[in-house]
Order: structure tokens, then sequence, then C-alpha cells
């Protein structure tokens, strides 16, 4: 009888024994992290996320501030956040675009900033709506006067 001798693949030092498991275990557990992230992406993104939550409170106030709070407080909340939370991620993306690509005024920012201004525009549309529902106060001449004695 002969006996046939099969090649395993086996490592052959502590060191790729090592490898072998650690890929093992890597590949099921922790996803692979990309290489070709650039740090300056990485902090372009952290950027552009805090950008956004400055300009949603720069939207909020400026919208109650500019608009008059009786007309801010007169809109339903989605306009609100529909609007704001618009405006914010256009500014957001204005940032983004001026900081990772090789011009600051390019084609990704104008298109930005032209979204901006179209939801700054709708915002004063919403709140001159809002001005116009609200009750007309009565004038102070047309008051009874009051009895005398």
């Amino acid at each position: 009888m002969s006996t046939v001798s099969t090649k395993m693949d086996t490592p052959k030092t502590a060191s790729e024994i090592g490898e072998a498991e650690r890929s093992i275990v890597t590949s099921n557990v922790v996803p692979e992290i990309r290489q070709d992230l650039d740090w300056r992406e990485v902090l372009a993104r952290l950027g552009a996320g805090l950008a956004f939550l400055l300009a949603l409170r720069v939207a909020l106030s400026g919208w109650s501030m500019i608009g008059g709070p009786d007309h801010f407080d007169a809109t339903p909340w989605y306009w609100k956040l529909l609007l704001c939370g618009g405006w914010a991620v256009a500014a957001a993306r204005i940032l983004y675009s001026a900081a990772t690509q090789r011009r600051i005024w390019n084609p990704d920012s104008r298109r930005w900033v032209v979204s901006a201004l179209a939801l700054m525009l709708v915002m004063g549309t919403v709140t001159y709506y809002y001005h116009l529902q609200e009750p007309q106060e009565e004038e102070a001449g047309d008051e009874e006067p009051a009895a005398q004695l």
C-alpha cells in the first residue's frame, strides 16, 4: 500500500500563524478600514458637521429676529424644521465643498449658495403668508367711550 502525503498550507513561522489567526478573527468582526481616507477629508467632514449645528442655530434665531417673533411663533413646526434644516445642510455643504475642492468658489459651492438663497426666499414667503393670516387688531378709535356720570 502506498501512502499519499498531502501537503497542507500551514504557516511555517510563529508570525505567520499569528497573522493567519488575526485575519480570520478580524475578517468576521471588524469592518475593513478605508485606507484611502485622508485626514484633510476627515477634518472637512468634522467641520461640516459642526457647521451644520451652528448653522441650524443661526437659522432658527435669525428667522425669528428678522421675521419677527410673533410671525415665527405662528409658523408651524414642520416649516421651521424643513426650512431651517435645509438651510443648515446647504450652509454645511458650502463649507465642505469649499474645503475639499481645489478652489473655494467651485460649481458645488455655487450650487449650494443658490440653494441657501432659495431657501431664504421661501422662509420670507412663509413668514409673509403667516403675517397675512394673523388676526387683525381693532383700532383704538373705534372703541365705545366709557359711560360718564
